[in-house]
């Protein structure tokens, strides 16, 4: 099995910005990225989608260029 390196969990990015909210832009994109990845799995991979963990330290990011 290959698995993608992932960075931090949505918990640590809320904690890096001293649970006073991440900044608008920061949030467009990851709610972009993650549309676009969804739309991605239902178009063409057919994949049933089913998440049923809402925590943030449950949402993992991709390890690429967030900078705080």
């Amino acid at each position: 099995m290959v698995f993608e390196a992932l960075g931090e969990n949505l918990l640590s990015l809320i904690k890096r910005f001293h649970y006073r909210g991440l900044p608008v832009p920061l949030v467009r994109r990851l709610a972009k990225d993650v549309l676009v990845g969804l739309d991605y799995l239902h178009r063409y991979a057919r994949c049933i989608i089913i998440n049923h963990t809402r925590a943030p330290e449950g949402q993992w990011l991709v390890a690429r260029d967030i900078q705080a």
